[in-house]
């Protein structure tokens, strides 16, 4: 209804959410070349809250759950280059970084706020603060993939939710992840 919905129309590059007939409960992405796209997610305020239920690709590379549609630096979740770090930025400026990465399916819960309070939270926890200013994902938001498509910059991640407000849910992250690992069990 809002427009809003993620896309990809090229068929040898979605994702799977089905497998030999069977319902996943997930969308798997190859890490190969599957990737989705929300362009009309431009014009998100700061503060901005996303809220991700997803297996990281364990592999030690720059991999993203999200980032920018064609804007470097619009990234969450990634693993840096030796594997090491959960990390947040926006136009470049890194927000959260949380050490060691968990690879593992995660509630991860990632509170923008415009200044440095912006938290990072993994299965109800606060793993990390920090803060990217008043950066927003400005040209769309790209899920398992790099902003420029480069061939090793896909994700081989499996997510089960990608929740984003347009605004502070700080308040509400207790009920909010309670709900959701009500649905999954995750911790």
């Amino acid at each position: 209804g809002n427009g809003n919905n993620a896309t990809q129309l090229t068929a040898g590059n979605q994702p799977k959410i089905v497998n030999a007939g069977v319902l996943l409960n997930k969308i798997t992405f190859d890490g190969v070349n599957d990737y989705m796209d929300i362009a009309s997610l431009t014009a998100l305020s700061n503060p901005f809250t996303y809220i991700q239920v997803v297996n990281l690709d364990g592999r030690n590379a720059f991999h993203p759950s999200t980032d920018g549609i064609n804007v470097s630096g619009d990234r969450v979740a990634t693993g840096n280059v030796t594997g090491l770090l959960t990390d947040s930025f926006f136009a470049g400026t890194n927000g959260t970084s949380a050490s060691p990465i968990v690879t593992a399916t995660a509630l991860r819960s990632y509170f923008f706020r415009g200044d440095a309070s912006s938290q990072y939270f993994r299965n109800g926890t606060s793993v990390s603060q920090g803060n990217v200013g008043s950066n927003t994902p400005s040209s769309g938001i790209r899920i398992a993939a790099d902003h420029d498509l480069s061939g090793s910059n896909y994700a081989a991640i499996e997510m089960q939710e990608f929740i984003i407000y347009d605004s502070d849910q700080t308040a509400n992250r207790p009920a909010i992840e309670a709900n959701i690992n009500n649905q999954y069990d995750i911790y």
